[in-house]
């Protein structure tokens, strides 16, 4: 554009007006100076500009007569009182500047923005004769301001729910202005640049990958590129650490602008807390991809199928190429690969018509059906329904079954297995019952039978013969109960190892007293070979060792005719032998063992046929508590047998070393009459027939009984008892008014001068661990199980009564 017809004659004075102004003109390509001449109100324009395209004048029009109407004819409706006041200024030779904007050049036409500067050029006499002016076009500045305001007053709202707002300087790499609730803001001191902000931000960030990805997008450099390329606007979705342990979804978003005035590339980042919408996505995520094979939309009308989300595991989903159709390739599709028999019935039930009844009658549909995959059959499983309430759509998910289809089958055995199990512990209970009550018949009938043969007989010979014989009969109805009530304890899990420093001479020696006297009443020969054993003191539960022990001794005995040996071998094994490094042998002469029995040999109540013609008597139970103590204490036992040679038993067992001791059992006096004469004994039993015997016992041995019959009664008589009147104290469990175990406490907590010396020996029918433990806790100093050994009673009460006097 040319403006030198309007420089054609220019005064001195004019110079410096049309510098100043030409100054700012060379700041911008798009602008014209214009000539107003005041008093003739005409303008003269350059040819080829925005007013003359404006007013539609021809290219070569450069004057307007009547300016300021023609003029103002040009601006918008809202600017036309702006334009007036800028010719009304120079009337009034006042110079200015304002922006106003023009009217379209056209229907279809956009609106333009101009920028006027107009200064007044006064004659000698000070009054405006001209006045130039400044035009410059600013309609893409405006529309960049108007962008970049918008742009703020978004983010101006977002950032107020924001944890961390951030504005950057992508052009000059500057940051400041930290808002929020993050750590980081503690910390914006130290946060001039993009760079120091990121180094700080990408610390927040959980996992390797996602710093790399942040750094990767977050830098400069691309920023500029991203904007360069129109993506103005970009998120970063990520966990966002609070501690070691503890992270949430955040995004951080970022909007960028340029700025109008510094042309710099400027924006805004800021972080939400995304966790609850981001897990939401991750659970519809993982429901989809993990539990659906493919989740699609059907259009009826179309037969369109649009897969919305596909499981990378439904590999069957390649094989139908696309465009997908329901009708024309996956209904073919399922029934050709459907197993056989199945065919019929896919081919039935996967038809469009039937689908669109049944949603349309109750709301869902499903159907399942199996899918051939090689060798292999999958179950699959296909729900339908209306997407909406419009019911232009179907929505469909497929869902793999097969997994769940080999739990159930497994779950079913399992079943099937347990109550397979069920019955034939139930038979095993009944046979066991049965077998319990017939052998259990078998002594009571003895007892019964010889007392009343015993009530009718005179003769004193024969009375003996029947009491002999009464004796007989109990003791075997007291291992059956004792064996019965052991293996009772064993199958409910409550038989607990007692483990203590054991010395096995001495465990032997204990149980060889009674074996030899048996041996020699039967005339057979026990040999014992202990030369091997390395160390005698070991850790164990010695009760349950004798009892394995003794178990199978007592057979040895009761199998061997006379004349024959038992052998009975304690050896280290050095080197161990697959971890056990001691070994047990009984060994006897006797009867043996078939073959075909020894399969049985430890299951409950078996019992080789000829064993009961034998002479001997067993319950059946004790072999089979043998291998259920044995197993018990981590050992395992073996057996070898001939019948009519002999049979030999081996037990292993790992233990480990005791300490060694001196000898702790105390030796019983020979002369017990000595210890028991004239002790004054408070028996405190319910039981009428129980305390009879108990009577009968003590006063046996000369002592002096004092009777009590219940746990009360016993307390009174021990508080009005003189110091050391009463000698020991023996204590039924089960009494009515007050227990055995409340008396205890009671005595134990008097003032009686006694209360703490007093001997008291519990003499019950409760024989579990955990009633002996009970007693002794209460205060109780021994136990005596019902029914009891009167041997073993005298002995236990001699041992108390010396203890008590030894004290004194």
């Amino acid at each position: 554009m040319s403006n030198q017809h309007i420089f054609s004659s220019v005064s001195k004075e004019e110079l410096k007006v049309l510098y100043d102004l030409y100054s700012d003109v060379t700041r911008s390509e798009d602008s014209i100076i214009c000539l107003h001449d005041i008093q003739l109100d005409q303008l003269h324009i350059p040819e080829d500009t925005i007013i003359q395209q404006t007013l539609k004048l021809p290219p070569k029009q450069t004057i307007l007569q009547n300016a300021h109407l023609t003029i103002v004819a040009l601006a918008c409706n809202q600017d036309k009182n702006k334009l007036l006041s800028i010719f009304t200024d120079m009337v009034s030779g006042v110079s200015g500047h304002t922006e106003l904007w023009l009217a379209p050049t056209s229907p279809k036409g956009n609106q333009q923005c101009l920028s006027i500067t107009y200064r007044i050029l006064k004659n000698s006499d000070d009054l405006p004769i001209k006045a130039y002016l400044f035009c410059q076009n600013i309609t893409h500045l405006k529309f960049k301001e108007k962008q970049y305001n918008e742009l703020m007053q978004e983010l101006s709202t977002a950032i107020p729910y924001s944890l961390l707002s951030v504005r950057m300087n992508i052009t000059t790499g500057a940051c400041g202005d930290i808002h929020g609730s993050s750590p980081l803001v503690k910390d914006s001191s130290s946060i001039s640049t993009i760079e120091s902000f990121c180094a700080k931000f990408t610390k927040n960030i959980a996992g390797d990958d996602n710093k790399f990805a942040f750094n990767t997008l977050f830098n400069r450099q691309n920023l500029q590129k991203m904007f360069q390329a129109d993506k103005k606007k970009l998120s970063f979705d990520y966990q966002r650490l609070f501690d070691r342990e503890h992270c949430v979804w955040a995004t951080l978003c970022l909007t960028m602008g340029q700025n109008p005035i510094t042309r710099n590339i400027e924006a805004v980042a800021y972080v939400r807390n995304n966790d609850s919408k981001r897990k939401k996505e991750l659970i519809i995520s993982h429901l989809t991809n993990d539990n659906y094979d493919f989740v699609a939309i059907l259009d009826p009308r179309t037969d369109l199928l649009t897969f919305n989300t596909a499981s990378t595991s439904a590999d069957y989903l390649k094989q139908t190429p696309p465009p997908h159709t329901w009708q024309h390739s996956w209904y073919p599709f399922i029934i050709k690969m459907s197993a056989p028999k199945y065919k019929s019935a896919v081919t039935k039930g996967l038809a469009l018509p039937l689908i669109i009844d049944q949603i349309t009658d109750n709301s869902n549909y499903t159907f399942s059906f199996i899918y051939k995959k090689g060798s292999k059959r999958l179950h699959k499983t296909m729900s339908f329904c209306w997407l909406d309430a419009t019911k232009q759509f179907i929505l469909i998910t497929a869902i793999d079954n097969t997994q769940l289809y080999k739990q159930q089958v497994q779950q079913n055995r399992k079943l099937q297995s347990a109550l397979l199990n069920a019955e034939q512990a139930n038979e095993a209970k009944s046979n066991f019952m049965a077998t319990v009550s017939h052998d259990m018949r078998t002594p009571l009938n003895g007892i019964l039978g010889f007392t009343s043969l015993a009530k009718e007989c005179t003769d004193i010979n024969k009375i003996q013969e029947y009491l002999s014989k009464i004796e007989t009969s109990g003791n075997l109805l007291k291992t059956l109960i004792n064996d019965t009530l052991e293996l009772s304890k064993i199958e409910s899990g409550k038989y607990d190892l007692q483990m203590e420093n054991t010395n096995l001479i001495e465990l032997l020696e204990e149980i060889l007293i009674p074996v030899r006297a048996s041996a020699e009443d039967k005339q057979l020969k026990v040999i014992t070979d202990i030369d091997q054993l390395s160390n005698q003191y070991v850790i164990t539960d010695s009760a349950k060792i004798k009892k394995i022990l003794l178990n199978l001794i007592s057979n040895a005995l009761k199998f061997t005719p006379s004349g024959g040996s038992i052998t009975i071998k304690l050896e280290t094994l050095t080197p161990p032998i697959k971890n056990y490094n001691v070994k047990f042998t009984i060994k006897d002469t006797g009867i043996g063992i078939s073959r075909s029995f020894l399969p049985k040999m430890f299951e409950p109540f078996e019992q080789e046929q000829g064993s009961r013609t034998n002479n001997t008597n067993g319950t059946g139970l004790g072999l089979f508590i043998v291998k259920k103590l044995v197993t018990l204490m981590n050992g395992t036992i073996e057996v070898t047998s001939e019948k009519n040679v002999g049979t030999s038993f081996f037990l292993y067992f790992h233990f480990n070393s005791g300490i060694i001791i001196g000898k702790m059992k105390q030796d019983i006096p020979d002369f017990l009459d000595l210890v028991f004469s004239n002790k004054k004994i408070l028996i405190c039993e319910d039981n009428v027939f129980n305390m009879e015997i108990a009577k009968a016992l003590i006063t046996k041995k000369n002592m002096i009984p004092v009777c009590a019959q219940n746990g009360k009664e016993g307390v009174s008589i021990f508080n009005k008892s003189a110091p050391n009147e009463l000698s020991l104290i023996l204590m039924d469990i089960h009494m009515p008014v007050m227990d055995g175990l409340e008396a205890t406490a009671e005595i134990r907590n008097s003032s009686h001068p006694d209360a703490k010396k007093i001997p008291i020996l519990a003499m019950t029918a409760d024989v579990y661990d955990e009633d002996i433990k009970k007693c002794l806790a209460t205060g109780m100093n021994d136990h005596i199980a019902k029914p009891f050994d009167p041997r073993s009673l005298f002995e236990k009460i001699a041992i108390a009564i010396m203890d008590r006097e030894k004290s004194q």
